[in-house]
């Protein structure tokens, strides 16, 4: 789902990916890999539409899940990425991919049918070095920019919204390594509006220590075959390049108390991140969570109406 809010964050750039249909976790080499199965049928998509901020959202929901909160099965962070993959966009090596992917199609038109077993095998083998992932390097990217992304957006409640009761809870229970002058300021204060006054004079300097690991954007003109027209691209190489991207266009926006930054809300039954379409939503779309909403809505009615 491409929403007005992610056009605006990403600038109307698009964003490429290579989607592949299925995904596989094994040791090589004392290392965890993550690869697709490719079989002969595998199905290879170029994606010219990746929707960052869902890429962003998805990323961060991920690292939260099956870090801070309670599971009922034996689940682990590999299974996750490897999930993740799945529903998504391949995760590492972009560009090298799209170039030989792209590379091949064109040798695929001048193909006559009897050699397309041929074409396969050589797309297969041309591709194979640039599939695999290593998971941990994966999983410390995946650390690094959820906890930046936890404190930005509890510092954006706290400052833009009057809420300050999100940034309390997230240091108690982890999600956030707060500075001392923000400790400081939280046990300190005593008056609720002093205290986001407070923050927001230093948030400026919090915000400046996470835009250091973010890498410099650079753009690319691509032809986007579907539409038969030419548009700029961020030039990303991975899933983290593109999430970084659109994480830094929301700091921008956050701080110059940009509206479409606040659209970003946490679902009240999962604790996931969503983009809300109406601004009383509280619940994302997830089945479960759409249940939440409902037997809520029936017990808050018959209180009401309780004689």
């Amino acid at each position: 789902m491409t929403t007005k809010l992610n056009k605006y964050l990403t600038n109307s750039y698009y964003y490429k990916g290579i989607k592949f249909e299925e995904y596989t976790i094994e040791l090589k080499d004392n290392k965890i890999i993550g690869r697709p199965i490719i079989k002969h049928d595998t199905k290879i998509n170029v994606v010219n539409n990746v929707d960052g901020l869902e890429i962003l959202l998805s990323l961060c929901n991920l690292y939260n899940k099956y870090t801070y909160k309670e599971s009922t099965n034996d689940d682990n962070l590999e299974l996750g990425i490897k999930n993740w993959c799945n529903q998504h966009v391949h995760p590492a090596n972009n560009n090298n991919l799209i170039r030989t992917i792209e590379l091949f199609d064109y040798k695929k038109d001048n193909l006559s049918k009897r050699k397309q077993d041929v074409y396969i095998k050589e797309l297969h083998e041309a591709i194979d070095k640039y599939v695999r992932f290593n998971v941990e390097e994966f999983k410390n990217q995946l650390e690094r920019l959820t906890t930046n992304f936890n404190m930005w957006y509890a510092l954006d409640m706290a400052c833009n919204h009057n809420n300050i009761d999100l940034l309390q809870v997230r240091i108690n229970n982890g999600m956030i390594a707060p500075t001392t002058d923000l400790i400081y300021i939280i046990n300190n204060s005593k008056k609720s509006k002093e205290r986001i006054n407070k923050i927001k004079k230093i948030s400026w300097r919090i915000l400046g220590k996470m835009i250091y690991f973010m890498p410099a954007s650079k753009r690319k003109l691509i032809y986007l075959k579907d539409r038969d027209a030419f548009e700029y691209s961020i030039y990303t190489d991975s899933i983290f390049d593109i999430a970084l991207d659109v994480f830094g266009t929301l700091i921008k926006n956050t701080y110059n108390n940009n509206q479409y930054a606040h659209k970003i809300i946490v679902c009240e039954n999962c604790g996931d991140y969503f983009i809300r379409t109406g601004s009383t939503q509280r619940y994302c779309n997830k089945k479960e969570c759409q249940a939440a909403r409902n037997r809520n809505k029936v017990k808050a009615f018959n209180e009401r109406n309780r004689i």
